[in-house]
């Protein structure tokens, strides 16, 4: 069995803090064609990961489903464009 990843380390908090945590693939995962930022649980990830089945994922990253955490996530290099799309989203979302 692997050290825990973020997961294994971090989900019991975030799950008592409120957030619905999902376990998800590792950047170093070879066994996905795409790492990361990927359910490892590949069916009914959607709502969310049962607490008995926590331990098979102690290993992945961790993710919150966004169903409940609503976010907006501005990926844009340019520093002068990102700010003004920060300011529109401020200005439109609070």
């Amino acid at each position: 069995m692997s050290a825990p990843g973020w997961f294994g380390r971090h989900a019991a908090r975030l799950d008592g803090y409120g957030f619905d945590v999902i376990p998800i693939s590792r950047h170093d995962d070879r066994s996905y064609t795409d790492p990361g930022k990927q359910p490892a649980q590949r069916k009914g990830w959607t709502e969310g990961c049962p607490v008995e089945q926590w331990p098979a994922f102690a290993a992945c990253g961790v993710g919150i489903l966004t169903k409940r955490t609503p976010a907006l996530d501005i990926d844009v290099l340019d520093a002068e464009l990102a700010e003004s799309i920060q300011d529109i989203a401020d200005r439109v979302l609070g």
